[in-house]
């Protein structure tokens, strides 16, 4: 397994690919920043910055990095990478494991980074306020990895993963906004994004859970770290079905061209 993981960290540093998913992260913690600035404007305040940090890094991680986290777990069935890999004696859930890591050491620290950075020039001294933010963002950056690993082990294709990837997006977003939020954590009409509203004492961001009589100032980080959990979990054992599927040859490692 460490021999697998220092090969897909070379391989993601020789094609630049941990590189890209660094800056981008960078990028988008900065244009949470500065669209919260600009549609804030006299009203903003160091809790409206975190969470224009916040929802920055939902939406468009999935929006963004997905394709990226896409394109990383698809790109070796086209070519046979996989089974290749396989046949030096390296498991087929070892291969992904390695993916999953190489992933979120790319994005996930230079995410806690940001919100350190900018929660000192914000002068923000509530920091279990931060630190419950920032854990209720970082799993749903884990939600989109395991979500592009699903669609990508499902269709193998990247262009095809791709438009599923930013199908469901749409589709999970309408069901959250008529239903409670329960779908999609990283998108703005979910119940993590209405927690994390509620734990920066900002206006409700979603009028069906407001009506709800639950005490989110105590109960609602709980609550938005299960539900995330809980998807965390079906994905992962949704994957982990389709990978014995894979190994137990019931399904091609191969793909057509993207």
């Amino acid at each position: 397994m460490s021999k697998l993981l220092r090969f897909e960290f070379k391989r993601a540093l020789r094609n630049h690919m941990s590189l890209y998913m660094c800056v981008i992260s960078v990028l988008i913690g900065l244009l949470g920043f500065g669209v919260s600035i600009l549609l804030t404007k006299d009203d903003f305040s160091a809790k409206v910055g975190i969470v224009g940090l916040y929802n920055a890094y939902s939406q468009f991680s999935y929006l963004i990095l997905g394709v990226f986290f896409v394109f990383v777990f698809t790109k070796d069935f086209q070519f046979g990478h996989y089974q290749y890999i396989k046949q030096l004696g390296f498991e087929l859930k070892h291969q992904f494991i390695a993916k999953i890591l190489v992933i979120l050491a790319s994005t996930m620290p230079v995410m806690v980074l940001v919100y350190c950075v900018f929660g000192l020039i914000l002068g923000i001294d509530d920091f279990l306020m931060l630190f419950q933010i920032l854990a209720i963002n970082l799993l749903s950056m884990l939600f989109i990895v395991l979500w592009a690993l699903l669609v990508s082990l499902i269709f193998k294709r990247t262009i095809t993963s791709t438009l599923v990837l930013y199908s469901a997006f749409l589709v999970f977003d309408i069901i959250n906004y008529l239903g409670y939020g329960l779908t999609n954590p990283a998108d703005s009409n979910s119940f993590s994004t209405f927690v994390v509203s509620q734990i920066a004492d900002l206006a409700p961001s979603h009028l069906m859970l407001a009506e709800l009589k639950i005490d989110y100032s105590e109960y609602g980080f709980l609550l938005a770290i299960i539900v995330e959990c809980a998807w965390i979990a079906i994905l992962l054992i949704a994957s982990i079905i389709r990978i014995r599927l894979f190994q137990n040859n019931k399904i091609s490692l191969y793909s057509s061209k993207s």
